[in-house]
This record gives C-alpha cells, sequence and structure tokens, in this order.
C-alpha cells in the first residue's frame, strides 16, 4: 500500500506541477494578448486624436479666414 500511495502522490504532483506550468503559460500568453490590445487601442485614440486636432485646426483657419475676408 505505501509503494501505491507513494506512486499515486508522484502522479498527482507531477500532474499538478503539469497543470500548474499550463495555467502559467496561458495566463502569460492572456498577459501578452491584453497588452498588445490595449497598445492597439492606445495607438488608434492617439491617431483618432490627432486627426481630431487636424481637423479643429484646420476648421479654425478656415473660420480665421472667413473673418479676415469680411
Amino acid at each position: 500500500m505505501a509503494v501505491t500511495l507513494e506512486k499515486l502522490d508522484a502522479r498527482m504532483t507531477v500532474t499538478l506541477e503539469k497543470l500548474d506550468a499550463r495555467m502559467t503559460i496561458t495566463l502569460e500568453k492572456l498577459d501578452v494578448r491584453m497588452t498588445i490590445t490595449l497598445e492597439k487601442l492606445n495607438a488608434r485614440m492617439t491617431i483618432t486624436l490627432e486627426k481630431l486636432y487636424a481637423r479643429m485646426t484646420i476648421t479654425l483657419e478656415k473660420l480665421d479666414a472667413r473673418m479676415m475676408s469680411l
């Protein structure tokens, strides 16, 4: 019985270690994906703000030009 329990305990330990390693790898992959997604979102927001700023600048320049012509 003792030998059998030791073998069983060893198998359970190995299985838990493998499971822990898989979970760690999965969490690392998830963390990387989340980081990439946040970087993409940040880049998109920056581009959108730059476009908005450019449009506002153009609109203000047009408005200024119209006011000057009056």
